[in-house]
């Protein structure tokens, strides 16, 4: 353990000082916001330190686009955050799979709206993003709901072209291997109340709870998270509830208050 944790400051120290220098150049400019959430994230919480900060290197990288499918070179992965290569393609890329998949030189990361904070214009950045993808990578996201992760691990390692007829020889069997699964699909509402449904977070769980029995639905990433934060600070209110009260002051609320917020079923409770 403790020659864990000794590594992973020494490779962290390592890379930041490197992406520090970047920065200094000129070479970076943009600036990120990480959601906050990302450290109490179920699956970040059983990565080991090393695995967390490559993870958080790729979600932070200055090569990474709003829809969080990016080309980037092995060597220049390693350079930037100061992991051995070897280590990247063997071992620390192949763990974070299915979540990240690193495939002829470019790197998907699934879900990764959930991971930055953002509203309207990060919903428009994102499409605009996968609209500026190659032919061969969007035609794969149009068939996104076909796609599912196989048991068998779809990393190989292997860099960016270097040319344009070099990307051209290539493409079609890189647009044959490449699964892509949900990274950039259009937006499931579905999927993302079944994500908040199995969440640790009891008020997560709560607000599912009512958006289902109010039949709510939203069409993007960006008007769910408003709409949650919008019920958040109730919801906490209503977490030391069980889930056969809640129940029951929903029922109630159903026939005293027909147009019954989140609010009010904390008014039901404790009245």
């Amino acid at each position: 353990m403790i020659s864990l944790i000794c590594a992973a400051f020494y490779i962290t120290k390592k890379g930041i000082k490197k992406l520090l220098k970047l920065a200094m150049n000129g070479m970076s400019e943009t600036y990120r916001t990480i959601n906050t959430r990302f450290w109490s994230d179920g699956w970040i919480r059983n990565l080991n330190a090393l695995d967390r900060y490559l993870f958080l290197y790729l979600l932070t990288n200055e090569h990474v686009s709003w829809c969080g499918i990016y080309e980037l070179e092995i060597s220049m992965m390693a350079f930037e955050s100061g992991i051995d290569k070897e280590d990247l393609q063997k071992t620390m890329l192949p763990r974070l799979t299915p979540k990240v998949v690193y495939n002829n030189g470019w790197v998907f990361i699934l879900n990764f709206p959930r991971y930055h904070s953002g509203g309207i214009n990060a919903e428009k950045g994102r499409l605009a993003a996968i609209e500026a993808l190659p032919e061969r990578i969007r035609v794969k996201i149009k068939d996104i709901s076909k796609n599912k992760w196989g048991k068998s691990n779809p990393l190989k390692g292997g860099s960016p072209s270097a040319s344009a007829s070099a990307s051209a020889s290539a493409s079609a069997s890189a647009s044959a291997s490449i699964p892509i699964a949900a990274i950039a699909a259009p937006f499931n509402f579905e999927e993302y109340l079944k994500e908040m449904e199995n969440n640790k977070r009891r008020d997560l769980q709560v607000i599912a709870f009512y958006f289902r029995e109010k039949g709510l639905k939203f069409d993007t990433l960006a008007e769910t998270q408003v709409a949650i934060r919008r019920h958040l600070r109730a919801a906490k209110g209503l977490s030391v509830f069980t889930d056969e009260k809640i129940n029951k002051a929903i029922v109630i609320a159903k026939k005293e208050y027909p147009d019954f917020t989140i609010e009010t079923l904390t008014k039901v409770l404790t009245r």
